[in-house]
């Protein structure tokens, strides 16, 4: 099972309140540009964070490998 604070700070990722994000920053106007603080390149969300970052493309790459091989069947 997932331990409690697993399980907030996924959902923080997932809802963009957490870390915290520059887009949701912006919202509530604690900053005023809502740009990725990794990249610059786009909006700092969660999606943004999880999926898209150029500086985490190679943790998500090896984690995403990892966890395909968990899933591989062995004849």
């Amino acid at each position: 099972t997932l331990c409690k604070p697993i399980i907030n700070q996924t959902m923080y990722v997932l809802t963009g309140h957490g870390r915290p994000f520059c887009f949701h920053l912006t919202e509530i106007r604690l900053v005023d540009e809502p740009s990725c603080p990794n990249c610059g390149l786009h909006e700092d969300t969660g999606m943004h964070f999880l999926l898209n970052c150029p500086k985490f493309h190679c943790i998500r790459k090896s984690n995403l490998t990892a966890y395909a091989k968990s899933f591989t069947i062995d004849h």
